[in-house]
């Protein structure tokens, strides 16, 4: 129970960091807003041209379900943690962050858990509202619990993901390309802008290799898709699997990063 008080104070300090920058805060806020109705009458002109109901057989309420909880979980996510780890490997920081008495993933992970459960839970006022003055009763009460479960299991993949690209700048000695590819790689292979139904076969196998399908498209798929319980289990043991894999990787780079830390400028 202390320990875990010790690493919620990591996300109580967090959120009141990301308040006192209001600025910051709120600008990120209304960018975010901006971000969704721009998609929203993208997509309603394309759907408008077309003259159907349907393209891709999901009807334009789906993919308005699709950028909505998008949207929701972008900002739960962020840019992730990569880039501070990488920064901490340059300037000579992650030596003092080392020794201190926490373990480090998850004072990282407690950090930036305090930064997404804020933000997710302050553009989800606005975007529900918008939600449920247009849906009404059309989503069901397991759609959400399942997006809520999946959005989770997305953060912890994401997160994972993130830390173990933030342990191979301790090689690469730099962290920019390396957070370029993966941001070019989650916004193609994830469905972040457009859902995978409207990909060519070749790239949608493509996404079933990396992790980015489950970090952002299944859990956001739940809103949009009225999956059966049994659906929604198999696609949580989907996240599961990644879960594992990324696991066992990042406690193997760990170890063999920490072993060979040699700090740059520090």
């Amino acid at each position: 129970m202390i320990t875990m008080m010790k690493y919620l104070a990591f996300s109580k300090t967090r959120i009141r960091l990301e308040l006192f920058y209001k600025f910051n805060f709120l600008s990120s806020f209304f960018a975010a807003l901006v971000i969704f109705f721009v998609e929203y009458f993208l997509w309603n002109a394309i759907y408008s041209g077309s003259g159907k109901d349907e393209l891709a057989h999901l009807t334009f309420f789906s993919v308005f379900s699709y950028i909505l909880f998008g949207n929701i979980l972008r900002k739960l996510l962020g840019d992730g943690v990569d880039e501070r780890i990488g920064e901490s490997y340059r300037d000579g920081s992650i030596v003092l962050d080392k020794i201190k008495p926490v373990l480090l993933p998850f004072r990282y992970l407690f950090d930036d858990l305090g930064r997404g459960l804020l933000q997710a839970a302050v553009i989800s006022i606005p975007l529900v509202s918008v939600f449920l003055f247009k849906a009404g009763d059309v989503i069901s009460f397991q759609q959400v619990m399942l997006f809520i479960v999946m959005a989770g299991f997305a953060y912890l993949i994401f997160f994972i993901l993130n830390f173990i690209l933030g342990l191979v700048s301790f090689w690469t000695g730099s962290i920019i390309g390396i957070y370029m590819l993966k941001m070019a790689c989650m916004s193609i292979l994830s469905g972040l802008y457009i859902p995978l139904e409207f990909y060519p076969e070749w790239l949608l196998k493509l996404t079933y290799v990396f992790p980015f399908r489950a970090i952002y498209y299944l859990p956001v798929s739940a809103m949009m898709k009225s999956y059966s319980l049994e659906e929604g289990l198999l696609l949580i043991l989907q996240q599961l699997a990644w879960v594992t894999v990324l696991l066992v990787l990042c406690i193997s780079l760990q170890r063999a990063a920490f072993k060979k830390l040699t700090v740059q400028g520090g």
